[in-house]
């Protein structure tokens, strides 16, 4: 709830391969997590109209979060 577009194209492609494993390994060796995929499709809208009320009221700046999701690690002055 807290990406912008610019930071959730950037993390995508490793978002996405880390939830197919997850669905991967729920299908394979989990099945008592199966039922878990529907509620959160069901709650879908539930998130979206969160995420919407939080983005509406941040505070800090797209550029500032994009540094939150950095590849490697890295310290900034407060």
């Amino acid at each position: 709830k807290n990406m912008d577009p610019a930071v959730r194209r950037r993390c995508f492609p490793y978002m996405w391969l880390r939830d197919a494993g997850i669905r991967m390994y729920a299908l394979l060796r989990e099945r008592s997590s199966l039922p878990a995929f529907e509620e959160v499709r069901r709650l879908r809208p539930r998130f979206e109209k969160k995420r919407a009320f939080v983005q509406g009221r941040r505070k800090a700046a797209p550029d500032e979060i994009a540094r939150w999701f950095a590849f490697r690690p890295v310290s900034y002055e407060v």
